[in-house]
């Protein structure tokens, strides 16, 4: 039986980002095995995320902005990005020029099969495929299950509901240079807001998120009616799913020679439910750690401090979610749209931090990071 260098369970963002990543560097020729039951032949899903305008945009890259908007209850703020980009690519185009890079890449086999049971081993792990058995020197898992995520008293769980629709008007509603990240206006329930995604002035995807489940097209027809005076848009595309939100410890390393990846390995921001980039950076630090070290785990950890900032913001979604609108007012009204993304990546300065927490209300802060410590004595209230 064949021995793979490397078999990737799933052919996700992030599982196909980890395959380009081994492939793009010191490493490819390397035999890799990537299997999922999907053809991936449709259009899921959509990769928003945010970078640093000086990095070049994805070939696959459907629009970016560099205006974006926050809005509530009593405000409205428009926000120019100046150091960064907010982008979105379409996860068939991900897809498609994926599959083909990897196609066209010796030692890469693409399988449409259902993966069983991984099973680790000193040498080598092992694949259980429709009855027969797959061998790799290193297996990455990208299969989340909700039972994954142990019960605790001491860690938060938010379950982030969310339903979008690509839609198209008969006449030009939307202002197609400026993002609304985050609309909390007609909500329905503490925590419920809208984003939506212009890509031309009669068109847009827009999406409800909520924390808990809901009727969501109603919510978004009434968002469009109410917002956008859009009584009747076509629909064109839909796509939802719920996101784990949590300060869990996801386990990384499930063996001697198993990884997880993806959601499975923690790769969604719990402050944010954002996870492309972090994958995709993921994915290039496993594959130089591969290369470097002849495995995979010298990959950097969540820094301790965003862990505890994403922590605290879980017992306020959790505990106080009518405090969201004003507190997101606050951070983007007090130090502007480049310092908060920043801010949400992990990457803001110290002098940076100080300034966004001055002009914070300190009282839902406060009361979620007493929240946070009685969590962590074991004394809350299962999640």
């Amino acid at each position: 039986m064949p021995c793979h260098d490397v078999i990737i369970v799933g052919a996700g963002a992030a599982g196909l980002s980890l395959a380009l990543a081994i492939i793009r560097g010191p490493l490819r020729g390397a035999s890799i095995l990537l299997i999922d039951h999907d053809a991936k032949d449709s259009d899921d899903r959509t990769f928003a995320y945010w970078e640093e305008a000086a990095r070049p945009g994805d070939p696959q890259l459907l629009r970016e902005w560099s205006e974006l908007a926050v809005r509530g209850p009593g405000f409205e703020l428009a926000l120019a990005l100046r150091e960064r980009r907010y982008r979105v690519i379409r996860a068939i185009d991900f897809y498609r020029a994926a599959l083909a890079e990897l196609r066209a890449c010796p030692g890469v086999e693409l399988l449409r099969a259902e993966a069983g049971l991984v099973r680790d081993g000193g040498h080598a792990a092992s694949v259980e495929i429709e009855g027969r058995r797959a061998e790799g020197r290193f297996v990455f898992d990208s299969r989340f299950a909700w039972r994954d995520l142990r019960v605790s008293r001491r860690r938060t769980l938010v379950r982030q509901h969310f339903l979008g629709w690509e839609v198209e008007t008969s006449a030009p509603r939307f202002d197609p240079d400026r993002v609304v990240l985050f609309d909390f206006r007609e909500i329905g329930a503490p925590g419920e807001f809208f984003y939506l995604l212009p890509y031309a002035a009669d068109r847009a995807l827009v999406e409800w998120v909520g924390l808990a489940p809901a009727d969501a097209q109603a919510r978004l027809r009434d968002y469009l009616a109410r917002c956008w005076g859009v009584e009747s848009p076509t629909l064109r595309r839909r796509e939802g799913g719920v996101s784990p939100l949590t300060d869990h410890r996801f386990r990384r390393r499930l063996g001697q020679r198993v990884m997880a990846i993806g959601t499975r390995g923690g790769r969604i921001k719990p402050s944010s439910g954002y996870a492309f980039v972090r994958i995709r950076e993921d994915a290039a630090a496993i594959a130089r750690s591969l290369a470097a070290r002849g495995h995979p785990f010298d990959v950097d950890d969540e820094r301790l401090r965003y862990r505890f900032y994403d922590a605290v913001l879980l017992q306020i979604m959790r505990h106080r979610p009518q405090d969201l609108p004003a507190l997101f007012e606050a951070m983007f009204a007090g130090v502007g749209g480049d310092r908060v993304l920043a801010f949400l990546d992990g990457e803001a300065t110290f002098t940076e931090r100080l300034e966004l927490f001055r002009g914070l209300p300190w009282a839902p802060f406060l009361a979620g990071f007493g929240r946070l410590l009685v969590a962590r004595a074991g004394l809350a209230r299962r999640a």
